[in-house]
């Protein structure tokens, strides 16, 4: 393109035209922008799941899940880490 010719004359959106649809496109079309740009974003707001808590379990107690840290309670003697950790169910109670 020669120089002090509009982009326009060659068929070519200037900026305030391109960020004006760019803005537009991003408001109409958010879903598709997020999936775009955070695909884990878009699956956890927008992807149905489908399961069910008790599939495969026959008994009580036949699977359990604990979910913690280890840096619940950490010691550390002589260059030697020890850690420990605690969890309860979910049923309530008193707590620990």
């Amino acid at each position: 393109m020669p120089p002090g010719q509009p982009a326009a004359s060659h068929g070519l959106l200037n900026r305030q035209s391109g960020q004006r649809w760019l803005k537009k496109w991003k408001t109409d079309n958010a879903e598709t922008f997020l999936a775009l740009t955070n695909p884990d974003a878009w699956k956890n707001r927008h992807m149905a799941a489908f399961g069910s808590l008790t599939d495969g379990i026959t008994r009580a107690c036949q699977l359990w899940q604990l979910d913690s840290t280890p840096a619940d309670l950490q010691l550390v003697v002589r260059h030697v880490r020890y850690r420990a950790s605690a969890s309860r169910d979910g049923q309530g109670g008193d707590g620990f």
